[in-house]
């Protein structure tokens, strides 16, 4: 969830992060300059789907052993959509910091574990080594909505308010958030965030108002938090305390 959030992260990209291209910076200094490359993808692909794209050079990175040899069906390792779709992100450092702790608790299964621990180098992995697929954590993302007796959330839900907060919190520069999000066009992230900028625009013009004409009524309307503009943003008001009340939820 805070992949989703803090790195505007596709749930394909998070179950597809390896540690190798996570690198946590000046542990020391609060994690400071913090980054992650996200250049791959997790993804159940047909069999017949994969001798199509053997032909397409670069495409598949990996491909993990099956459980059942009677599938129709492959879990790989596979290059983004688009090459706009690569990118670096800089890690906020308490989304560092719960990496860094994730790291330390895969690094003493696999002692306890020794040959048992399936090792493939990736950040969100079950307790032996194996991929978790996005199946798997939407599953278990409904059964904490469920559990902490909150609405109903998709998990998609946080990288739209990822979005979200980057457009607010840059004042709608478009082309750093398409840089965070790996949007193919800048004009992605207008078309589909135009409320958010038209709020700006507002504010924009309040402001305006009070530096050339001297208004002041603009004050009380212009100094509304971040939250409560991120509420009047999103399609469902409640989304932003039902996503931040998900991310207080301590795992049983």
């Amino acid at each position: 969830m805070h992949l989703a959030i803090a790195c505007s992260m596709r749930l394909g990209e998070i179950t597809g992060l390896r540690w190798q291209f996570v690198s946590f910076g000046d542990v020391e200094n609060s994690f400071e300059d913090a980054v992650l490359q996200i250049d791959a993808q997790l993804q159940r692909i047909r069999k017949d789907t994969y001798e199509i794209m053997l032909r397409k050079q670069d495409q598949i990175k990996f491909v993990f052993p099956a459980y059942k040899a009677d599938t129709n069906t492959m879990l790989v390792l596979k290059t983004l959509k688009t090459k706009s779709s690569e990118r670096v992100v800089w890690i906020p450092p308490t989304t560092a910091s719960i990496l860094w702790e994730l790291k330390k608790r895969q690094e003493e299964l696999k002692s306890v574990l020794e040959d048992e621990y399936q090792d493939y180098d990736l950040v969100i992995a079950q307790d032996n080594g194996r991929p978790f697929e996005g199946s798997n954590i939407s599953e278990m993302f409904n059964r904490l909505i469920e559990g902490s007796s909150l609405p109903k959330v998709e998990f998609h839900s946080l990288r739209h308010l990822s979005t979200t907060v980057k457009l607010l919190i840059s004042k709608g520069d478009v082309k750093s958030v398409q840089g965070e999000t790996g949007h193919s066009q800048a004009k992605m992230v207008v078309d589909t965030y135009a409320h958010i900028l038209d709020q700006n625009r507002r504010t924009m013009a309040k402001k305006f108002e009070k530096s050339f004409y001297g208004g002041s009524n603009d004050e009380r309307a212009s100094e509304s938090s971040l939250e409560q503009v991120i509420a009047q943003c999103l399609k469902n008001p409640e989304s932003l305390e039902i996503l931040r009340n998900l991310l207080a939820v301590k795992p049983a």
